[in-house]
């Protein structure tokens, strides 16, 4: 993770990926001559690494689970997660979902019923070593770090 100002950061993506993150864009225009407009809309599906390193850092949750394991020798086993949390099962969730079928990384998309205190809530996840750094080592210069 990059310790440098927020202007080293390439924005032109990181941005995009917090308002993805918050729900705000849900569209990509493109040129398409055939079309009487000369444009389409589309739904975004495709995410970047400056956009996912944008949604991590505005809904995203990074950090290690510890749960017991009588097979490791303290009977607890440290699990690295990544997680991001949505109340619709929506174009990010695809778009996540998508940038890692691409980059070949395990997922997973689990859900949490609603009660009195939360409505229905998505939660799509990466679990252990190799998936974290997989998904983690293009986007560490990108983050903007909150602390140290």
């Amino acid at each position: 993770m990059s310790n440098g100002s927020p202007e080293t950061h390439d924005f032109d993506a990181w941005f995009p990926g917090v308002f993805d993150g918050e729900g705000c864009i849900r569209i990509a225009i493109a040129d398409r001559e055939r079309y009487s407009t000369g444009f389409e809309l589309a739904p975004m599906l495709r995410i970047t690494h400056g956009q996912l390193t944008g949604t991590l850092d505005a809904e995203g949750w990074i950090g290690v689970k510890v749960g017991p394991n009588g097979e490791c020798r303290v009977d607890h086993r440290l699990q690295p997660r990544i997680e991001v949390t949505e109340t619709y099962r929506d174009h990010l969730m695809q778009a996540l979902c998508a940038y890692c079928d691409t980059h070949d990384v395990n997922y997973h998309v689990s859900s949490l019923e609603p009660n009195e205190d939360r409505s229905d809530q998505y939660i799509w996840g990466v679990r252990g070593i190799s998936n974290t750094k997989t998904l983690l080592t293009p986007l560490r210069d990108q983050f903007i770090v909150k602390r140290e």
